[in-house]
């Protein structure tokens, strides 16, 4: 089962921390807590138990059981964990990991957001995670919770939230990366190589040398993750930039445009016009925190 974790309206708390070291044979009879339950098993193994099915954890587990689900527990050898209660806005996404369709990527968001848009949480879990080669990660933030438990500043709490909340934050990563299939990977990384050389006049040429693949290849991939052209692709990342550069910057439309690879200036604001609805000239007359310019028409 998936769930995915809110950080929008308000971070995870953890109310509770602690670690034990069960002895042999060790049974939890049952309990419910209304608190959700995280579990991180750094050495031994046990059998939680709940919603009528078992899970068997080893060094490396994470275990994740909802609030107000009672569970029982063993184990026939020992087991040695870390336990978190918290709060959270968590919510069940089925036997299926989440799509991320928020709005955060590459580049710039030229476009404000709105708060009631519908996001994807990018938060995610599961019941349970199994990442035992990533200890080196997780045990120093661990470590860190306790050491912040010690500590008298009034600082030392909310720094202890902010660690929970990247231990969160982590596992969500790792799962999504665990799931991510190769093609998914290849066009990350290939996004990413255009806005590097954001200042380039990179093609679908360049980029089918420089990553040894067919140029009908990558179209695939771009029209499969970002349902767009790569010529579009380029050219969006280029004018997200210039638009930046139009508000932060002394450089003129010229220098921006020559700066950002497009050896026809003309061009370069027939394109500009085209995603944002004014020319560049006219774009720093507007508010853009708000979309609205001067005379308050509303700028789409």
């Amino acid at each position: 089962m998936y769930y995915s974790i809110s950080f929008r309206d308000s971070m995870p708390w953890c109310v509770y921390f602690g670690r034990y070291r069960q002895k042999k044979h060790w049974e939890h009879r049952g309990k419910k807590i209304p608190f959700h339950l995280l579990v991180y098993v750094i050495g031994g193994s046990a059998t939680f138990r709940y919603s009528d099915r078992s899970y068997e954890v080893k060094t490396g587990d994470w275990l994740l059981i909802p609030r107000d689900t009672f569970y029982t527990a063993d184990t026939e050898d020992f087991c040695d964990y870390y336990y978190f209660h918290f709060t959270a806005d968590i919510t069940c996404c089925g036997e299926t990991l989440p799509e991320n369709k928020n709005g955060w990527g590459y580049g710039y968001s030229c476009e404000p957001v709105e708060k009631a848009a519908e996001f994807s949480s990018s938060c995610c879990l599961t019941d349970l995670v199994h990442f035992p080669e990533h200890s080196t990660v997780m045990l120093p933030l661990c470590v860190k919770l306790h050491d912040r438990l010690y500590r008298l500043q009034p600082e030392a709490e909310y720094e202890f939230q902010l660690i929970f909340g990247q231990i969160l934050l982590e596992l969500s990563k790792l799962l999504r990366n665990s799931a991510t299939s190769s093609s998914a990977f290849l066009v990350n990384r290939i996004a990413y190589y255009i806005h590097e050389n954001v200042s380039e006049a990179v093609t679908l040429t360049d980029l089918a040398e420089h990553f040894g693949l067919s140029k009908s290849y990558i179209l695939k991939l771009f029209r499969q993750n970002f349902n767009t052209t790569v010529t579009v692709y380029i050219n969006n990342v280029k004018l997200d930039h210039a638009a930046q550069l139009l508000i932060t910057s002394m450089m003129n439309i010229n220098e921006i445009s020559e700066f950002l690879g497009y050896s026809d200036p003309a061009y370069f604001s027939r394109l500009f016009k085209r995603r944002f609805g004014v020319s560049p000239s006219k774009y720093t007359q507007y508010d853009i925190a708000t979309h609205r310019d001067p005379g308050g028409t509303h700028n789409k």
